[in-house]
């Protein structure tokens, strides 16, 4: 609860160092638990998982406070008291539902791997075939230079981009624009009914224009 207590700015001159003298009992009492577990069952202590979070838990906790004293390595310091977060995790082992949802995560961390290599697969083949089909597309307000099908790189890029849902229905709208419509926006393409294909001189004035 104390660690959602952190706000910017401070709202008094001496709420973060009462947030950080709070941090530092907390991390007294984790490091007495650890002392009495490990007192009691010695070398049976490490072989409870859980056990071995909390020890992860108290030497982070430690790190920070070390850190902060010395006024030095304030970038690591941050970063270790980021990892303290974690220490939420304790309350899993005090609600059995909840522990039995998490440990089912952790056991289906491999299988999302094969997920995981599938879905490469797909974004690896459609974006061989975005190349293929929309290569020379012209650019839009949103196909541009920051998504694009230039290049596998940028189609793989750009799909990926894509499947998070962002922006992909501006870069879907900008491919289905006609010649038309980029003469209707100022950005001049002339429909092929209106010039000569077969002669090179007219596609070339076209294509630059285009």
């Amino acid at each position: 609860a104390f660690m959602l207590l952190r706000v910017f700015p401070q709202p008094t001159a001496w709420w973060d160092d009462w947030l950080e003298a709070t941090d530092a009992c907390f991390a007294i009492v984790f490091l007495a638990e650890f002392a009495l577990k490990f007192y009691s069952l010695r070398g049976n202590y490490w072989l409870d998982p859980w056990n071995r979070f909390d020890v992860l838990s108290v030497i982070c906790s430690w790190m920070s406070v070390f850190i902060r004293l010395s006024g030095k390595l304030q970038d690591a310091g941050e970063l270790i008291a980021i990892m303290r977060i974690f220490r939420i995790g304790r309350i899993f082992r005090f609600f059995e539902g909840l522990n039995k949802i998490f440990m089912a995560l952790i056991l289906s961390i491999p299988k999302l791997a094969n997920v995981c290599g599938i879905l490469l697969l797909l974004l690896t083949l459609f974006s061989i075939l975005g190349v293929s089909l929309f290569s020379t597309s012209h650019p839009g307000e949103t196909f541009d230079e920051h998504g694009n099908f230039k290049n596998f790189v940028s189609a793989f890029i750009t799909l990926f981009r894509a499947s998070t849902g962002e922006a992909w229905n501006y870069i879907m709208h900008d491919l289905s624009k006609t010649a038309e419509d980029f003469w209707h926006e100022g950005d001049w393409c002339a429909p092929d009914e209106l010039f000569e294909p077969e002669d090179p001189d007219v596609w070339t004035i076209l294509n630059d224009k285009c």
